[in-house]
């Protein structure tokens, strides 16, 4: 069964922080108060080639292997690369995003690399510069010092009931945005419904931003209301005056039940449990769930922080 799900931009203030005038656009313009929504979709290539792991006589206790095999910064050719982010997305496969050494040494703006591991970090990809399909339509635009959140992971959000072993979820990826490599910086966020393969981003937690504000470093969780908290730190070029900001976001949320009705007498025998819907298009297996008829419960939430979410059309696949 598929579905199709989507979600208004939020229209009141937050629940906790102090609210500010809407700007025009989805994103609050506080240091404390903003809201997401998703933007354009972009695709990253998977490629073939892999680099070997390497490990201790001591076994997987030691050293596993190079994200990206050590270069020089001041090699031209090499893939120098430091403020590695990682995180596992199911199917034994590890996502990483990493932050250009090589080029920055130059004065060159840089890049943002991308590697995956499909054998829980035994090898991985040879990096992919993904720098063209995470800067925002920002000619130079990079996304860095990044964190990866998988939305199943425990430690992600207190009573996670998605399945973080099998990859359940999106992946949400924190940072900061900048034009170049370097100032202004901005704190942003990305998510993917596809485990890294495709972003959608960067959106905005801050209002306007002056030219030589330096931010990053900072951390993502989600509430059990379904609202999204971000904090990172926010200083001036030099430094010499800095804070940590808090920002929330999103809170809608949609959730699907199937329940089957093995003999007709109108009474679930068996469900398939709530699973949370995303945006766009979302698949729920019920070939294990063989009965005469079938009853979709649907459960939608919001906060006074976010708009009501809305689900367009079901459709029912025979496998």
């Amino acid at each position: 069964m598929r579905t199709a799900c989507g979600s208004r931009a939020s229209t009141g203030p937050t629940a906790d922080w102090r609210s500010a005038p809407r700007t025009g656009s989805s994103i609050r313009s506080t240091p404390t108060t903003s809201t997401w929504r998703s933007s354009t979709s972009t695709t990253v290539p998977r490629p073939a080639r892999c680099w070997p792991g390497r490990r201790t006589p001591a076994g997987a206790t030691g050293f596993v292997s190079w994200i990206v095999p050590p270069a020089p910064e001041a090699d031209p050719a090499g893939r120098a690369t430091f403020e590695p982010a990682i995180e596992y997305v199911g199917d034994r496969t590890i996502v990483a995003v990493l932050r250009d050494a090589a080029r920055r040494e130059r004065g060159d703006p840089g890049c943002t690399w991308q590697a995956v591991s499909t054998d829980m970090g035994a090898s991985f990809s040879a990096p992919v510069d993904i720098s063209d399909r995470i800067d925002g339509g920002v000619p130079g635009g990079l996304w860095q010092r990044a964190r990866l959140y998988q939305e199943s992971n425990p430690s992600f959000q207190c009573g996670n009931r998605l399945d973080f072993a099998a990859g359940e979820g999106r992946l949400w990826g924190f940072g900061l945005h900048s034009i170049g490599g370097g100032y202004t910086r901005k704190p942003v966020v990305y998510h993917s419904h596809d485990h890294g393969r495709s972003w959608r981003g960067p959106e905005l937690l801050h209002g306007p931003m002056r030219p030589g504000t330096d931010t990053g470093y900072g951390d993502l969780k989600r509430r059990v209301d379904g609202t999204f908290v971000a904090a990172t730190y926010y200083a001036n070029r030099d430094s010499t005056v800095a804070d940590v900001e808090q920002y929330t976001f999103g809170g809608e949320r949609a959730q699907v039940m199937v329940e089957a009705d093995r003999d007709g007498d109108g009474m679930p025998n068996l469900d398939s449990g709530w699973r949370e819907l995303h945006d766009g298009e979302n698949l729920v297996t019920v070939s294990g769930l063989p009965a005469e008829r079938w009853r979709l419960r649907l459960a939608l939430s919001a906060t006074e922080t976010s708009g009501w979410p809305s689900v367009r059309r079901f459709t029912v696949t025979p496998s």
